[in-house]
C-alpha cells in the first residue's frame, strides 16, 4: 500500500527480510532504499550476522538518504544478554533536499510496516559502541548530541502520567 504523504509503497521483500532478522536473526542489519521511479521502498543491502557496526555504517552512502534497521546485542548491568532492533533514518547534510523530504514524509508509514522495532529513532548515525552496559541508559541521551548533528529521540517511551483528573 502506498504512503499517502509521499506515495511510496513498501515492497513485500522489505517486510519479509525484516521478519527474518527479527525472528531468526538471519541478518545483523538491513539497509532500505526508496526507488523513486518505482515509487516504493526496497531492500538495498543485507548484513550477515557476523558483520560489525562498522560494516553497517560503511554501507550507508555519504550523500544519500536511507532507512535501516540494526540488531544491537548488549549485556545489561545484571549480566543478561539482550538484543534490540533499532530503526535508523539516515539523512546526511550532503543529501539532496528532495530526497530528504521524500524520506521524511515516508518514514512513519514505513516504520509502521516493520512491527517490533525498539524505541530509539535516529536521524543520522549514532554509535552504539559508545554505550557501555545497560541499553536503557540511552534514555539519558535523549535530546543530547552523541555526535555533532545527531540527536537521538525516543519515539515510543512510556507515556507520561496525565495531570488531568
Amino acid at each position: 500500500m502506498a504512503n499517502a504523504a509521499s506515495g511510496m509503497a513498501v515492497h513485500d521483500d522489505c517486510k519479509l527480510k525484516f521478519l527474518e532478522l527479527k525472528a531468526k536473526r538471519t541478518y545483523r542489519f538491513i539497509v532500505f532504499k526508496i526507488e523513486e521511479k518505482q515509487k516504493q521502498v526496497v531492500v538495498e543491502k543485507l548484513g550477515e550476522p557476523t558483520e560489525s557496526y562498522e560494516n553497517f555504517t560503511a554501507s550507508l552512502p555519504a550523500d544519500e538518504c536511507r532507512y535501516a534497521v540494526y540488531d544491537f546485542d548488549f549485556v545489561t548491568e545484571e549480566n543478561c544478554q539482550k538484543s534490540r532492533i533499532f530503526f535508523i533514518a539516515w539523512s546526511p547534510d550532503t543529501s539532496k533536499v528532495r530526497s530528504k523530504m521524500i524520506y521524511a514524509s515516508s518514514k512513519d508509514s514505513f516504520k509502521r510496516e516493520l512491527d517490533g522495532l525498539a524505541s530509539l529513532v535516529i536521524d543520522g548515525i549514532w554509535y552504539p559502541s559508545q554505550v557501555i552496559g545497560d541499553l536503557y541508559s540511552l534514555k539519558d541521551l535523549e535530546g543530547s548530541s552523541v555526535l555533532p548533528g545527531v540527536v537521538p529521540s525516543f519515539a515510543n517511551h512510556e507515556p507520561e502520567a496525565s495531570t488531568s483528573p
